[in-house]
């Protein structure tokens, strides 16, 4: 197997998990009253080697998920990719944010939360 055909393979598997962390993150709102305050709350996966900043921005796009370069957030952020998929304003946004992080964090990546109240 050549070196981009094994990044292919990781490529598709890591859209596999991303889409497994979205279905569950998408079912842990299911009634879920969008209660208290507006937040910018948001999953963060660090930087792995196997894909560049734009590659890794890509495979996140692709699942229809936004992805921002959080260095540009300042030098705390360096290395780590933001994932803001607002499903509310409050209380939603967070059991989404939450849940699509430790499913993502279960099936191997490094993921951090980033909280920000409005």
């Amino acid at each position: 197997m050549t070196k981009k055909e094994m990044k292919d393979e990781i490529r598709k598997i890591w859209i596999d998990q991303i889409k497994t962390a979205m279905n569950k993150a998408d079912k842990a709102i299911e009634g879920c009253e969008d209660n208290g305050t507006c937040n910018f709350d948001m999953a963060m996966i660090k930087k792995e080697s196997t894909f560049t900043y734009a590659e890794t921005i890509e495979i996140f796009n692709e699942c229809g998920i936004r992805a921002d370069k959080m260095s540009e957030w300042g030098r705390h952020y360096s290395g780590y990719i933001g994932l803001p998929n607002y499903k509310g304003q409050g209380e939603r946004n967070t059991k989404w944010a939450k849940t699509f992080a430790d499913s993502l964090k279960e099936q191997g990546f490094t993921v951090s939360m980033y909280y920000q109240c409005d």
